[in-house]
């Protein structure tokens, strides 16, 4: 099969002999129709900086969507022709998986019957978020679903639904799906500041109560005004092996705060803290796991 590679040398290339991905009991084959970009992640692939990367050539991708065309035996949760989301590759000799959603075929797991039957599946819990779509739904919409569930997700987790204003720092991809979530989640007043005219007048098209060009400083400073941004006396935590981010971390924050490591950090990401005024963000992957458990499950 075909399917987008990384090379160790920072260079894309369609490979055209890929091996079909053979699937397990509790496994289902996909046919990707759809795979996004993901700014973030796919670049930092391509440019060698995803720690969970770490041999190369790599199938690049993770923001797929498909149609499931065959079953494990064991499998409850998935049934030919459904539409699934991030279905991936495993690793085999010659090429490793940057999940490896650029790819005519891929893997989902079931993550709920494994459960129940308490078996023993290697990487199950990439299971968690491959979920099956709403009937009627386009490849296309599906894809974009896990970007959506991902904001919605941090929202959920920061606890906005009492907030009656919110002002969202970026106006590309990510920020205009944090708005459109904030808004179902019934905040009104919601404002942007954002690099990019064009991408600010698309916000005010989803509902946002006001938009600021972070290159005019009277409009970014109407925006700072307006979220009174930064807490002081902040503690972040990351994982043990995270700590050399912490200095960064710091740095972007911008106002005095601490950085330290915690070992129940395991899969990454980082929680912050603010004793002084009871606030609790937590972006840590661990939380987000068990969270999207009780979603899906």
């Amino acid at each position: 099969m075909k399917g987008l590679v990384v090379t160790e040398d920072n260079k894309l290339y369609l490979e055209e002999k890929l091996p079909i991905p053979e699937i397990g009991e509790y496994e289902a084959l996909v046919k990707n129709e759809c795979c996004m970009i993901c700014n973030g992640t796919d670049l930092g692939v391509i440019g060698g900086k995803v720690r969970e990367v770490t041999r190369y050539p790599a199938v690049l991708g993770h923001e797929d969507a498909g149609r499931v065309v065959k079953i494990g035996k064991k499998v409850t949760s998935f049934k030919v022709g459904d539409l699934v989301v991030r279905a991936g590759q495993p690793d085999n000799e010659k090429f490793s998986s940057a999940w490896g959603g650029f790819a005519e075929y891929g893997i989902v797991k079931d993550y709920k019957a494994a459960m129940a039957d308490q078996a023993d599946v290697k990487d199950i819990n990439l299971g968690i978020t491959q979920q099956v779509c709403p009937e009627g739904m386009q490849a296309e919409a599906a894809s974009m679903l896990i970007t959506l569930k991902e904001t919605y997700s941090a929202l959920k987790r920061i606890g906005v639904e009492d907030k009656k204003k919110m002002v969202i720092l970026g106006d590309g991809p990510v920020a205009l799906a944090f708005l459109s979530c904030a808004k179902l989640m019934g905040i009104q007043e919601i404002y942007v500041l954002g690099n990019h005219r064009d991408k600010l007048e698309t916000a005010e098209k989803l509902g946002a109560a006001g938009t600021f060009l972070n290159k005019d400083e009277e409009e970014k400073k109407k925006a700072s005004d307006l979220a009174q941004l930064g807490y002081e006396q902040v503690v972040f935590y990351v994982a043990d092996r995270d700590q050399a981010v912490l200095k960064d971390i710091c740095e972007a924050y911008g106002k005095p705060c601490e950085g330290k490591c915690d070992a129940d950090i395991l899969l990454g990401g980082f929680r912050m803290e603010c004793e002084e005024k009871g606030i609790v963000v937590d972006e840590t992957f661990d939380t987000g796991i068990d969270e999207q458990k009780d979603w899906f499950y």
